[in-house]
Order: structure tokens, then C-alpha cells, then sequence
């Protein structure tokens, strides 16, 4: 009677490990966690996030705001057309901790604990200043000399390494709304590279352009507030019945409100008591220039 009840213990007993044993769908390992045939692991601790949560979504970017030049952190182009760097987004590059130099990135599935914030430009930099599972903002930084990136890759990394990208261009601009394409980005720009001061803001004067005015290289030239330009060239001087004439070369760029530069040869020429010819721009319809910056 004992032998039969053993015996029919034994195969009850075998029958059950023959059917886990045989089972490829579903084992539990020593780590407590469920492997499922997929190579999917679901640990048991209920503090650790799944490893094939969502992946986080960027729906829109934005950023600060400085009127008449960009809105939401994108340029709104300069003032006579939208021109070709509308809406690229911004970053002052020689004040990064301006209160309106951030971007904002915002969408779902970032995470409550902070991540990480790549772009794919190696001239560019971005700090995280604050960062939720659904808004990221972030300080851009650059050079000074950048003028403008396309096909940026922002990138917004998960801590548990799924991301969202998504594809920007970029617009440099030096302080006070002097984006690149601008004339005043192009003297400041100039200036910069020579080691000189910026006017601040960007139509600052040192004086106006009288009978006194001795050009000088790198002198910026307005058209009161309408255009500027850069002396690049020491003037040569030439005097001949009275008149004195400086020739020069003059740098500028949106004379014609297309954002390109040009560099061309102009005089100054006037007697003691009277201008004879002012300086021009490439675009002749604006006129004489009326004040310098040194």
C-alpha cells in the first residue's frame, strides 16, 4: 500500500517539473525577475521604470522674447522683409546669461529626474537650468563669431536612455538685437575681430560726421538708425586745391536688405570749413553718412 501511494506521489511530482522545464515562454530567474521569451526583463522591484516605457516626445521649442528682433526665442527676420534666417533660433552669443537668452523645449515623457540635453553642433553648448517631465529649458552658448547653423540635432535624453530629437537652425547674434544679416551684426562682427569695443546699443555715437571728422580704420559709419557700416582700411590721404580727400575701404552687409556683405572703395572729401562729399553706402539711395563710432 506504501510502495503505490510513492509511486503515485513520484509521478505527480515529475509531471510538474517536466511541464516548467518544458515551458520556454515563462521561467523566473534567481534576480526575482520575469523573463519573458522576448528577452524582456520586468524586475519585481516596483521602484525600477520598465525598459520599454514610451519614449519621451518633443512637440514645439520656444524661448525668450526682445521686441522687433525675435519672439519665442526665433528671429523675426529684419525690417524690411522677413529675410533668410526667419525664425532660426537665436542665441546672444556675447551676453549668454541675458534673462532672455533660453530656449524652452517642451513636450512628454522627459522624466521627473533630470536627463541629459545634447546638440549636435561642436561650437555650441546648452545648460540645463531647469528641466520636468514635460518643459526643459536650457541657456545657449557660442562664440561670438557664430553667424548661423542649419540642420541642428537637439536631442532629449531619457535617464534610462530612450531620446526625442528634433532638427532647428541657429542664429548668432551679438548683443542687442544684432542678428547675423544684419548691417550692425557685420560692424560689430569686424570690430570684434580687430579687438575693439561694440557700440552698446548698437547705434551709439562717438560724434557726428562734421567738417572735423578724420576717418580712421575701423571706424563704424551710421545712417542714423537706419544702416551702419565699417571702415577697414587706414584712409589715404590726398590733398589737392584745398580739398582733402580720404580713400578707403568700406565694409557692410544689408545695404540692400538682403543680408549679403560687400566691400567696396569710397571717399571723404572736404575743405577746412565744408564736407564735399559725405561717405556712401554701396546702396546710394541712402544718401551721406551722419555719425561714427571709434
Amino acid at each position: 500500500m506504501k510502495s503505490l501511494l510513492f509511486l503515485l506521489v513520484s509521478t505527480f511530482l515529475l509531471s510538474i517539473v517536466g511541464c516548467s522545464k518544458n515551458d520556454e515562454n515563462l521561467t523566473l530567474n534567481p534576480d526575482s525577475k520575469l523573463i519573458l521569451n522576448d528577452h524582456t526583463n520586468i524586475s519585481s522591484d516596483s521602484n525600477q521604470e520598465l525598459s520599454f516605457r514610451a519614449a519621451p516626445v518633443i512637440t514645439s521649442m520656444g524661448g525668450g522674447n526682445a521686441s522687433g528682433f525675435f519672439t519665442n526665442g526665433q528671429w523675426d527676420g529684419n525690417t524690411c522683409n522677413q529675410g533668410n534666417y526667419f525664425h532660426y533660433y537665436v542665441i546672444n552669443t556675447f551676453d549668454p546669461t541675458a534673462s532672455n537668452n533660453f530656449w524652452l523645449i517642451n513636450g512628454s515623457g522627459f522624466g521627473s529626474t533630470q536627463g541629459t540635453v545634447l546638440i549636435s553642433s561642436g561650437t555650441i553648448s546648452l545648460q540645463i537650468l531647469s528641466w520636468s517631465s514635460t518643459q526643459i529649458k536650457v541657456r545657449p552658448q557660442a562664440n561670438w563669431a557664430l553667424d548661423y547653423k542649419i540642420n541642428i540635432t537637439i536631442k532629449v535624453k531619457h535617464v534610462n536612455g530612450t531620446y526625442a530629437i528634433k532638427i532647428i537652425n541657429i542664429l548668432g547674434m551679438i548683443k542687442e538685437g544684432r542678428g547675423f544679416g544684419q548691417c550692425t551684426w557685420e560692424a560689430a562682427y569686424q570690430r570684434l575681430l580687430a579687438n575693439k569695443t561694440i557700440p552698446i546699443p548698437a547705434y551709439q555715437s562717438t560724434n557726428n560726421i562734421s567738417v572735423t571728422y578724420v576717418p580712421q580704420k575701423y571706424d563704424i559709419v551710421d545712417w542714423g538708425s537706419s544702416h551702419s557700416a565699417i571702415i577697414m582700411t587706414i584712409p589715404i590721404v590726398t590733398i589737392s586745391n584745398g580739398i582733402t580727400t580720404y580713400t578707403f575701404q568700406l565694409r557692410e552687409r544689408n545695404h540692400f536688405c538682403d543680408e549679403n556683405a560687400a566691400t567696396t572703395t569710397k571717399t571723404f572729401k572736404k575743405t577746412s570749413t565744408s564736407i564735399i562729399q559725405g561717405i556712401k553706402s554701396a546702396n546710394s539711395a541712402l544718401g551721406s553718412a551722419t555719425k561714427y563710432f571709434r
